[in-house]
């Protein structure tokens, strides 16, 4: 998924946001805001990414996969 949407080192973004849409843990913007905050400044650029990653998974019916 992640390497479909351009950007195959991000899989753990993917992963992120399969096990968060199953938990409901966060909203993305919540998701974000966070690793804003945790990351250092010049990872920011990486944010879009994440972002175009987390809302691809967003979509995806992922009832099958609850547990």
């Amino acid at each position: 998924m992640a390497e479909r949407a351009g950007a195959g080192r991000l899989a753990n973004m993917a992963m992120l946001g399969i096990y968060n849409q199953l938990r409901g843990l966060f909203t993305i913007d919540e998701l974000l805001e966070g690793m804003q905050s945790y990351l250092p400044p010049w990872r920011h650029k990486l944010l879009p990414y994440n972002r175009q990653i987390l809302e691809a998974v967003s979509h995806l019916d992922l009832e099958g996969y609850r547990v």
